[in-house]
């Protein structure tokens, strides 16, 4: 909690993170906001409060994976500076999401905002999305915790991310299918359908706005 009191929500404003000509602001905000996960984790680390050796365990292994979470965070970041089709990706996602989010959203409201767990998993799957040789390329990252949390969209973003690098990577092969998606129910599947033909449109309407 102090740390998201703490947290700069520039660095979550969909509108500040689509602008391509602000590069350096925003993989600086970036930074800013992966140092602020290290300290939150830092703040974890007493474990001598725990009662017995089996929680001081489990307490240390799940920060260690929160730490993993963390580098993979700062690659991502790093990847954004160094790769401009990576950083051309990240913008123009953040472009599409925020175009997706006015059109579901009848309100006047002209802000949105990414939550701080959907910038950090788009964050830290970049590198594993993009690079065939990274360590975590095989791994499924998943976020688990009930309906209604925001896991669609940080999985769109990934989606989306995804989806721009390839057809600027690979301009002639980059146009077939990137992502799977499944869903048990049939309702559900419904609606996630709709969700994701959004994000879709607005970036197809992005690609022709860029011919």
């Amino acid at each position: 909690t102090t740390v998201i009191q703490k947290l700069d929500q520039n660095v979550l404003n969909f509108e500040f993170l689509s602008d391509p000509t602000r590069k350096a602001e925003v993989t600086d905000a970036l930074l800013t906001f992966i140092q602020g996960y290290k300290g939150w984790i830092s703040e974890q680390k007493n474990c001598n409060k725990l009662s017995s050796e089996d929680e001081i365990l489990t307490a240390e292994d799940i920060l260690s994976k929160a730490i993993i979470a963390q580098n993979r965070m700062l690659k991502g970041v790093s990847t954004l500076q160094n790769d401009e089709k990576a950083w051309k990706a990240f913008s123009r996602m953040n472009q599409a999401m925020l175009m997706q989010m006015r059109g579901m959203n009848k309100s006047r409201e002209t802000t949105y905002y990414w939550r701080p767990f959907q910038l950090a998993f788009v964050l830290m799957t970049i590198d594993s999305l993009i690079d065939d040789d990274s360590l975590f390329r095989d791994i499924v990252d998943l976020i688990w915790f009930p309906t209604g949390g925001g896991k669609t969209e940080a999985y769109l973003g990934a989606m989306a991310f995804l989806a721009v690098y390839r057809r600027l990577r690979y301009p002639s092969s980059g146009h077939g299918t990137a992502v799977i998606m499944r869903y048990t129910l049939r309702l559900l599947t419904a609606q996630q359908f709709i969700r994701a033909s959004k994000i879709i449109c607005a970036l197809e309407l992005i690609r022709v706005s860029n011919n």
